[in-house]
């Protein structure tokens, strides 16, 4: 017994030695006990991929890092900015990996870090080093998670290839346990070509969708139908806990009529490429912060490689042939890094842009509706017509007043009205449910309308709205005016008896739009205009806009756009918001607008103001909002009579001029005040209302005029420091000297006296 027992013993301990020997290469989370998320891999950060993930420490400093293999560290970096302090490690193979927002390192580093910040007198490191100095083995203390550079207390983990391409550390050695499959809450299409308008008069569908436990997939029950060339949009997220934070996904595919149409995969990336997260996402929502909406096709201009489809559109619906009209299935599968996915079901009918049919009035009681011959492709159902009097509602025709002709053909009798019939609505459905209310009929003479014309950039293009004051209009016809002369109508399309939208987009004209003219039928004369200056940004090698009264130029290289898009300058006084511009330092001049911010840039932009800003003026300089309503400095070259400077988003700017100097106040310790140890915390607010504290070179601390390394988050405005030797009893005095951006400083002294006698 005591044999076969020793030989049960001896092949376990085998075994767990294989098994520890198999598994030697297998790299450790760098924290121990539960792991949680609070951001995923390739999540949507202004301009760029967030490239790791960012694990959550309870909304507190200092949980243990631990290294996640055997390697060495190869990098440290120190910054008040991005990562704040941030280690790099290299595994045997050369993978990286990376944590930043630390608060400090494990003390055999961080003796390292601190006599390279002595040494230069700078807390800002970037320091490299060789693989046999620094070396660690898997699961050694190395640092702690902080609250450094951006954001709130957590610990941002990445894993990059020995290329420096990051990878998604989920699917890469680092998986975790997650039962929580994919959540897909809202279906959109968006029009893609250079006209169509859905029948709310925008070019983006919308729909809400439901579960449905028998298909165990969610669903949309109403049909859409679609008229042009359009791509999908699915809002969708991922979770590793219920009620936990949202995540991005790890893959989404489109399918069509069972065809594997789009796909998106956030495997890995090449720095090259990570401006792409503008066009992977819907960048016009995320601005108006409503993200996780994900663009099932690409956009013009990007270039990501997880991104894939078989069709030359790339996503985009678009019909070869005839045979493309008609009704379609499709489906979204959404999946997690641990395999988890959701599906999502919809159908479209695909039909003939523009309307169904076209009305001749052949006498006072009768209609003739002529089919188009592409309607034979789609599944029309019924053609239902109904009347308004000019008073009441709606009133539906009977079926044996709505008669089928051959072709696809209808002729409708009127039947009499005691008052007349002002305005016929044709309805067209369709069986699988569709209902599109396709024509506006007038019967009576209408008197002329007084119209409403207003605009909106969106889309690369122009969507204008029309609006007549009376009840019931005519389809008005609009022009779009170019600078050169050049007159372009745009389709209109009718949203009621007297509301009307069209959308205009052409790409290869460089000219200017200066005009919309609206017309009541055949009139020679408008009944309403628009003078504007629409600028075509890509369209041409540069473009050079300038606002109407020629202080403010904007300059666009076509490499700074991914598609040519329409642009305009108009005088800023309020944000999109309403909200009034905040009122910081003194402003020079207008606020101007580059309009609209939904447009993303693939490269930098140049704004111009001139004025009379010489040499003595130096603390002019070019600030642009941002969406938390900060103004915020952009580097400025000065010539005689202008300023300029370069941007990478649209927007508002304006010439500020500060000359505030930073403060700092709540210094601990104390003027006066004794504290008990040689090594005491000291910290202060340093605050600055306009330029800001750009980097450590703006800030340095003395004690008894010893330099002293001055750690500062921007984002909670506290500085840090201690004295690197023990400090003996006695007075000690304290200097502190800030400057911001465009030079103004302050130097504050204070004392305090240390007493370790003292309990």
């Amino acid at each position: 017994m005591n044999i076969v027992s020793a030989a049960i013993k001896s092949l376990l301990i085998l075994a767990i030695a294989c098994a520890a020997a198999g598994s030697g290469d297998s790299p450790v989370w760098p924290v121990n006990g539960r792991v949680d998320l609070s951001s995923n891999f390739c999540e949507f950060r202004p301009g760029h991929f967030h490239g790791g993930i960012d694990i959550r420490t309870g909304g507190k400093v200092g949980r243990e890092v631990f290294s996640p293999v055997d390697g060495y560290i190869w990098r440290i970096r120190y910054s008040y900015i991005g990562y704040g302090k941030a280690l790099y490690l290299k595994d045997r193979g050369g993978n990286i990996y990376v944590f930043g927002h630390l608060s400090k390192l494990s003390q055999r580093l961080e003796n390292v870090a601190e006599s390279a910040q002595y040494s230069a007198r700078r807390y800002y490191l970037d320091l490299y080093f060789s693989s046999d100095s620094l070396t660690v083995t898997k699961g050694e203390l190395i640092a702690f998670s902080g609250q450094s550079g951006y954001g709130a207390p957590h610990l941002h983990f990445e894993k990059r290839t020995p290329d420096n391409q990051p990878q998604n550390p989920l699917t890469n050695g680092f998986a975790l346990e997650d039962d929580v499959s994919p959540s897909i809450e809202q279906f959109a299409l968006i029009y893609q070509d250079s006209s169509s308008l859905f029948p709310n008069g925008r070019r983006r569908s919308v729909r809400s969708i439901r579960y449905d436990r028998e298909q165990n997939a969610y669903v949309i029950d109403s049909v859409f139908l679609v008229q042009g060339h359009f791509g999908v949009a699915v809002k969708a997220f991922d979770r590793i806990r219920h009620g936990g934070p949202h995540l991005n996904i790890y893959r989404a595919r489109l399918y069509v009529d069972d065809y594997l149409y789009y796909e998106n995969i956030y495997e890995q990336y090449d720095y090259a490429e990570t401006g792409m997260v503008d066009l992977l996402f819907d960048y016009s929502l995320l601005i108006e912060d409503i993200d996780d909406w994900h663009l099932l096709y690409s956009p013009a201009g990007k270039n990501y490689g997880g991104s894939n489809s078989l069709y030359r559109n790339g996503g985009v619906f678009a019909g070869a042939t005839r045979y493309s009209y008609g009704k379609h299935s499709g489906r979204v599968e959404v999946f997690d890094a641990a395999g988890n996915r959701s599906e999502l079901r919809f159908q479209f009918v695909f039909a003939p842009p523009d309307g169904f049919f076209t009305a001749d009035r052949v006498s006072d009681s009768v209609i003739y509706l002529r089919g188009r011959p592409e309607n034979n492709y789609v599944d029309i159902a019924r053609v239902g017509v109904y009347g308004h009097a000019g008073s009441g509602g709606w009133k539906k025709f009977g079926d044996d007043k709505v008669e089928t002709r051959g072709r696809g053909d209808y002729r409708v009798i009127i039947p009499p009205h005691r008052s007349g019939w002002t305005m016929l609505m044709i309805r067209v459905e369709g069986t699988s449910g569709w209902i599109r209310d396709d024509l506006y009929l007038p019967l009576a003479r209408l008197s002329k309308s007084n119209y409403s014309l207003a605009y909106k950039l969106e889309s690369g293009g122009v969507r204008l709205m029309m609006t007549a004051k009376d009840r019931f209009a005519r389809k008005p016809r609009v022009e779009v005016v170019y600078e050169d002369g050049y007159v372009r109508e745009a389709p209109v399309v009718a949203i009621s008896a007297h509301k009307f939208a069209a959308f205009h987009k052409a790409e290869k004209i460089l000219t200017n739009i200066v005009r919309f003219n609206l017309y009541e039928g055949d009139d020679m004369l408008p009944a309403a205009s628009h003078d504007v200056i629409l600028f075509s940004a890509g369209s041409g090698e540069v473009l050079r806009g300038y606002s109407s009264d020629e202080t403010f130029e904007v300059i666009i290289p076509k490499s700074s756009m991914y598609s040519p898009a329409l642009l305009e300058i108009h005088r800023d006084r309020k944000r999109a918001s309403g909200k009034a511009l905040p009122n910081k330092g003194d402003r020079i001049g207008r606020a101007y607008a580059i309009a609209p911010e939904s447009v993303p840039l693939a490269g930098e932009i140049g704004v111009v103001f001139r004025g009379n800003f010489g040499p003595e003026k130096e603390k002019f300089f070019i600030y642009w909002l941002n969406d938390k309503d900060e103004w915020k400095l952009l580097p400025t070259e000065r010539e005689a009579g202008r300023l300029s400077a370069t941007s990478d988003f649209l927007g508002t700017f304006a010439v500020l001029e500060d000359t505030r100097a930073p403060r700092v106040k709540k210094i601990f310790p104390g003027k006066h005040r004794t504290v008990k140890t040689g090594y005491p915390r000291i910290h202060c607010i340093v605050t600055d209302d306009l330029s800001g504290i750009e980097d450590d070179s703006n800030i340095s601390v003395f004690i008894d005029d010893a330099w002293s390394i001055p750690e500062y988050d921007p984002e909670t405005e506290v500085l840090k420091t201690s004295p690197r030797r023990e400090l003996a009893d006695g007075k000690h005095e304290l200097k502190i000297i800030v400057s911001d951006r465009v030079g103004n400083s302050r130097t504050v002294y204070s004392d305090f006296y240390v007493n370790t006698k003292k309990r």
